[in-house]
């Protein structure tokens, strides 16, 4: 029985895949190859028919004996044919092609033709170059006719005779051309000039399969059926009627003296031209050589050649299609992912550990504010400073381990939670509902590891932030809120937030320019620095809202509520601008991650309502009345005014963003001249473009034109293949982050690397996942994928249903199925939406935390100024009006870090908007803004509570 596949299962010390292929031992048939012994002898017939039967009788004559190395595959592979080569170096050997021609006729007009004649149906030509011991073109003086030239031909006796052709006559052949797109049928035509003709001389009577012709004249060598190798369904059939070709075959055009032909000679060639004009007509890339007739010589066999082509096989590690794959170690290099999430998350949660260690600082510090007294007396009492901090650093550092103990396993339900949400309600955007929590305790301890030394280094910043107050500022319980001198920022300080503002620009320019990773982090630097450079500038500004009365400038607002709540914040300016770097970063996150979500557009489906695919190849060209008619027969018409593109498909691994594993033998498709063309022609619904090589206007108009030719002769001479990739393919998938211009080889069956140019990246298409390349390029690298099986579709407009279902329903045969372009981009669309949708969940979490940190402050700035506050009312304020105040000073810390993070994000995505590669949405943003905004106002009632119940003369006294 055969097989197709061996399955070797093995420790990991097993050999390799490569000492796997030297063990294994295919046989010389396992490789579709066959040596046969080709012998005719011819017995004269005696001299006097009297005679007996003893020492006169005549002795078999040898005509033909050679031996011949073919294939079942019709044509030998090309490295089969080197490689036999190579083996038999020493040995005559004499390559041939043998074709079927679909007549032999006279060229029209020609003046040498003796009459006019219909032609010769279905006659085997074989291009070969003579040599002496083979022929089959020997003169009379039994040496080989001289080479014929590529425009010259030689007919055999009974060729000649039919077409009463004369040398000097102009013979035409017609034939089918070897491969053509879509597979149909073209025929073509060669002019040849009659040189000479080669005599075949009768057998006694037709003879079949079963036994060899029997000649009563010498044969010659031109008497050869096995020029011809073995076709199925045609040279095993004992008459022309009976053929079943693989190609349209008339049965009216064959004549009663075509049969005799075929019961005499059966597949002997009826003419002859060069190897060199045979191999331009009818070459293809499944190769160029029908067989390698070789010269026998002593001790020469069908074993002995066979070996010697084995031996060869196996020194030159040609695979021929065995080749073992190492399906563990891909297995392990696919499962490594496409994109690294764990460097995404961690970078995307930057803001979200910032604005954790912001919260961490403000409430160590209001700790350590309400013991301001505690520590004063310490220090009274005569310890150092320097003992103290270590003290209360121990103190933070245990909550903070206990905190981190709680956070880590905090950290595994929310990794399981993301998980167990990519697994259903958003398992369009992974297609893999297999995924699984892995922890490991390098992971745990790691994770846990830096919190804590992050939190910890926090509380030594906050500890150290007490050397500025006194010990008697202390004692009185005043903590981190001595109020700072007004005045102006220093000039370093200026400096500063101008470098941080600048340094923001480039990184958000630089964005737009880079790709992968390094674009992620230009981005998110860009945020980031913009952030930090508000917040600086920020503190500055509160900073000069301390102080004196009446006068002007900032100083002068302080006689209104507003100007109060200004002078309130800026008391003590580092808590709030921690508080408000809090609600920033969350608020940027959301922001800015909203810009980039995708909506599916026009470009997006290059103007294609269909894709389509089939599980067997297609041969009819669908673009074309002709070919629709005969696939759709009776259903042809509902392609009326609608356009059908296919596309040559290599299978192989999804490189899109649904492939969450990582793409080791993408998917090719290639582009048909019909598909380019196409585009341009049109003036809309074009595919976007993030980029392309094109320098010149038309390339720039159309891009899909530099597949097909090369920008420069420096280009021309070029190996790798110009291929185009949608852009996420490129980056999150095959990790190119070069972009136009980088060239990568990937290695397909049979360790065949081939070597790829990027010339063109596409925007968010619907071609997302393959390697998209010339048609002439994938035939040339892709020799043994036939037909089309990839097609897209744009509908007579309002007919997309139509369309589909009689695709579907003539075509169920080859499998073919269509889907919605549109709902394919919304599912690709659906991917990097999803992760955002995670990212942003970060934001919320971070916001979380602004508005407790935020409420907190505010709590406790009321308990802080319980007495002032109190005073005032004694003074006059109403309930109301204090509330009021208070609400004002919670307002603006929060529309700050709201503020903040807002122009933060814009910033950064600017670039990217400006570009088309980011837009904002607005409805969306102004109802999640609204929610946090009225979220974190009822936070700020509790203070505005605490103010208005608060007991008047308690808080005079200071209890």
């Amino acid at each position: 029985d055969n097989i197709n596949s061996l399955l070797v299962a093995g420790d990991p010390t097993a050999p390799a895949a490569t000492q796997l292929t030297d063990l294994l031992r295919p046989s010389f048939a396992d490789y579709g190859l066959k040596i046969t012994h080709i012998r005719r002898d011819f017995t004269p017939s005696p001299g006097n028919p009297g005679e007996g039967r003893g020492e006169g009788q005549p002795k078999p004559e040898v005509i033909l004996n050679y031996f011949q190395l073919t294939s079942d595959r019709l044509l030998l592979d090309p490295a089969a044919e080197r490689t036999a080569r190579r083996a038999l170096a020493g040995e005559t050997i004499q390559p041939a092609l043998t074709y079927l021609a679909n007549s032999m006729e006279f060229v029209p007009g020609d003046a040498n033709a003796a009459k006019p004649h219909l032609g010769i149906p279905y006659s085997t030509i074989a291009a070969i170059d003579s040599n002496r011991e083979l022929g089959p073109l020997i003169g009379d003086d039994g040496q080989p006719i001289a080479p014929l030239a590529d425009n010259e031909i030689v007919l055999n006796s009974w060729a000649a005779n039919d077409l009463v052709a004369k040398i000097g006559d102009a013979i035409r052949i017609r034939y089918f051309e070897p491969e053509t797109t879509h597979g149909d049928a073209l025929e073509r035509f060669a002019d040849f000039k009659l040189k000479t003709i080669a005599p075949i001389t009768e057998p006694i009577a037709g003879f079949r399969r079963q036994r060899p012709a029997e000649f009563t004249e010498r044969p010659t060598l031109a008497n050869d059926p096995d020029l011809t190798p073995t076709v199925e369904g045609v040279t095993d059939q004992d008459s022309i009627d009976a053929w079943d070709p693989p190609f349209p075959f008339d049965q009216k055009r064959v004549r009663p003296i075509d049969d005799v032909y075929w019961r005499n000679h059966r597949t002997t060639p009826k003419a002859f031209i060069s190897l060199a004009a045979g191999r331009r007509l009818w070459h293809s890339r499944f190769g160029e050589t029908t067989s390698l007739r070789i010269v026998p010589r002593d001790g020469m066999n069908e074993s002995t050649l066979s070996q010697k082509i084995l031996d060869q096989l196996r020194q030159d590690r040609e695979p021929l299609g065995f080749v073992f794959q190492p399906v563990k170690a891909r297995g392990v290099s696919a499962a490594s992912g496409t994109t690294p999430f764990d460097g995404l998350f961690l970078g995307l949660s930057f803001f979200i550990i910032a604005a954790a260690l912001l919260l961490v600082a403000l409430l160590f510090r209001l700790g350590i504010e309400q013991r301001a007294a505690e520590v004063g007396t310490l220090l009274a009492l005569g310890l150092s400073r320097k003992l103290t901090v270590k003290m209360f650093t121990a103190e933070g550092a245990v909550v903070a381990a206990l905190g981190g103990l709680f956070g880590t396993a905090a950290g595994i339900g929310y990794a399981w939670l993301m998980l167990a949400g990519l697994r259903t309600w958003w398992l369009g955007a992974v297609a893999t509902p297999f995924l699984q929590l892995h922890i490991t305790p390098k992971s745990l301890v790691i994770g846990y590891a830096s919190g804590l030394a992050t939190s910890v280094a926090m509380i030594v910043w906050s500890l150290r932030q007490t050397r500025h107050v006194p010990v008697r500022g202390l004692l009185a319980g005043q903590g981190f809120s001595v109020a700072t001198i007004a005045g102006r920022p220093s000039a370093w300080l200026q400096t500063a937030i101008v470098v941080q503002f600048v340094l923001a620009i480039l990184l958000a320019i630089a964005a737009v320019f880079l790709n992968g990773e390094a674009q992620a982090g230009a981005f998110v630097g860009a945020g980031a620095v913009v952030l930090g450079g508000l917040l600086t500038w920020t503190w500055s500004r509160l900073r000069q809202f301390v102080g004196g009365a009446a006068g002007s400038g900032p100083r002068a607002a302080c006689g209104t509520l507003f100007g109060l709540a200004l002078r309130n914040a800026g008391r003590n300016s580092s808590r709030s601008t921690m508080t408000i770097g809090l609600m920033g970063a969350a608020s940027f996150l959301i922001v800015a991650l909203s810009a980039f979500r995708l909506d599916p557009s026009q470009s997006g489906t290059g103007g294609f309502d269909l894709l389509a695919e089939s599980s067997q190849p297609i041969f009819d060209n669908l673009e074309t009345a002709a070919g629709r008619n005969n696939a759709l027969a009776n259903k042809a018409n509902v392609l009326n005014g609608g356009h059908v593109f296919s596309l040559r498909l290599k299978p192989g691994d999804d490189a899109s963003c649904n492939n969450l594993y990582q793409a080791q033998q993408p998917r090719v498709l290639g582009v048909t001249a019909a598909f380019t063309k196409h585009f341009d022609e049109r003036t809309f619904h074009r595919f976007a473009w993030a980029g392309s090589a094109a320098s010149d206007p038309a390339d720039k108009n159309n891009p899909w034109r530099l597949l097909a030719r090369a920008d420069d002769a420096a280009n021309a001479a070029d190996e790798d293949v110009p291929v185009v990739l949608d852009k996420n393919t490129a980056m999150y998938s095959l990790h190119l982050y070069g972009g136009v211009g980088q060239r990568f080889s990937i290695a397909f069956e049979g360790e065949k690397k081939v070597g790829f140019r990027v010339v063109g990246l596409l925007a968010n298409s619907v071609l997302q996942g393959s390697l998209l390349i010339d048609e002439a390029a994938f035939v040339q690298h892709f020799p043994e994928v036939g037909g089309y099986r990839y097609f897209l579709v744009q509908s007579p407009p309002g007919k997309s249903a139509a369309v589909a279902a009689a695709l579907e329903d003539k075509l169920s045969d080859q499998g073919f199925d269509t889907q919605s372009s549109q709902k394919v981009l919304i599912d690709l669309l659906a991917v990097q939406n999803t992760y955002l949708s995670t990212f942003q969940s970060l934001g919320a979490l971070g916001l979380l935390l602004g508005t407790f940190g935020l409420a907190t402050v505010q709590l406790r700035n009321v308990l802080e100024r319980r007495g002032e506050l109190a005073l005032l009312r004694a003074a006059g304020f109403s309930r109301r009006r204090l509330a009021r105040l208070v609400l004002c000073e919670h307002v603006l810390l929060l529309f700050g870090g709201l503020a903040a993070g807002i122009i933060a994000a814009l910033v950064a995505v600017l670039p990217h908007a400006l570009t088309g590669g980011a837009s904002l949405p607005a409805r969306d943003l102004v109802i999640l803004l609204g929610t946090v905004l009225i979220v974190g106002l009822l936070s700020g009632l509790a203070a505005m509570r605490a103010t208005v119940t608060a007991p008047l003369v308690s808080a005079l006294r200071g209890d």
